[in-house]
Order: C-alpha cells, then structure tokens, then sequence
C-alpha cells in the first residue's frame, strides 16, 4: 500500500503547515490540538453551572450509568470512564442496540447521537422508554431530539458547534446544557 496522497511536489517529508493544511481538509490536526482547551473550558463551566445545585437525597440517586452511542457519540463517554476510576456505581458504554439487563428506572441513561437518528442509539432510547428511565438526550437534531422534545428530557446537544466534526465535540457535552424541566426526576 503506498501513501502517495500524502506526498506533494518532490519532499516525500514535508510536513509543513501547507502541506498538513492540502492533506486534512476538515483540520483534524488543529481540533486534537485543541482538545485541552476544550476540555479545560467545559470543566470550568461545569463547576459554574453545579456551583448552586443542591445535593440530590440518597432515595433519587442514580443506581448506574449507562451512555449509548457509535462512533464520536461514544468517545466522550470512554474518556469520562477513563477519568473516573474510582465511580462507585456501574458505568457502560453501549455501542449497539440492547441496553444492559440491569438498567432500570433509577439508571442514568444517556443518549448520544450528533445527527439523532442513529439506529442504534435510537434502538436504547426506547428500550430505556420501556423501561421506565428518563434519559438524557444529546442530539443536534433527528429521533432522538424529537423524541426528547416530544417529553420534555434534558436535551444537551442543541449548543453543538455545528462546524466541528463530531469526534472532536467533547467539550459541547458539558453540563451547562442538562437543563431541568418541571416534573424531572433528577
């Protein structure tokens, strides 16, 4: 397999800012480079929005944490696993179409799908309607926000950046869009 694509006029090893720029058309290279920046702003954020919610009673609290998503949907929820080794409860990441057997209405579900008609994901959402469990919906748009519309849940995604390529989006998924809607558990 050759990488002809990647060679430009006669300098098989230019990596100058020109060439990155003719070879990632959607800078990719400057969204990762970005990323502690975007990580580092939503984190703020979130200790802003939380500073003045109250403490949630022992008899509301989430028995779990389950995130459903493909793709870039799903990378956020990994790094969150990964960022918090010592979380006291269950936390999955469903890639697919059946949630866990343990979910039940005290669960936490999370669904996310930039477009919001991930089969998939959409497949979770209503398993976890059947359920029982009040989920959180991240979506730009498609089924998913028209169902969390439809029931008024917290629909976070609608602050995405629309020019960013999903994949890239972490710090969109920050806690300043949970909002809370009358009648929600929490």
């Amino acid at each position: 397999m050759t990488m002809d694509w990647l060679v430009t006029d006669d300098d098989p090893d230019d990596l100058g800012p020109a060439h990155v720029a003719a070879v990632d058309a959607q800078d990719m290279y400057g969204a990762v480079e970005a990323l502690p920046d975007h990580l580092e702003e939503g984190w703020e954020t979130a200790l802003r929005t939380l500073g003045g919610v109250p403490a949630v009673p022992p008899q509301q609290r989430h028995n779990g944490v389950v995130v459903c998503g493909m793709g870039g949907s799903a990378i956020g929820a990994d790094v969150v696993g990964a960022a918090l080794p010592s979380l006291t409860l269950p936390y999955q990441v469903v890639r697919g179409y059946v949630l866990p057997a343990w979910v039940t209405p005290q669960t936490l579900v999370v669904c996310v799908s930039y477009s919001g008609d991930t089969a998939e994901t959409l497949s979770c959402l209503e398993a976890a309607l059947a359920r029982g469990c009040r989920p959180v919906c991240v979506a730009t748009g498609g089924g998913v926000a028209a169902i969390a519309g439809q029931r008024q849940f917290r629909t976070p995604g609608t602050g995405w950046r629309l020019s960013i390529q999903p994949e890239c989006r972490r710090r969109w998924l920050d806690l300043r869009r949970y909002q809370r809607h009358p009648g929600q558990r929490q």
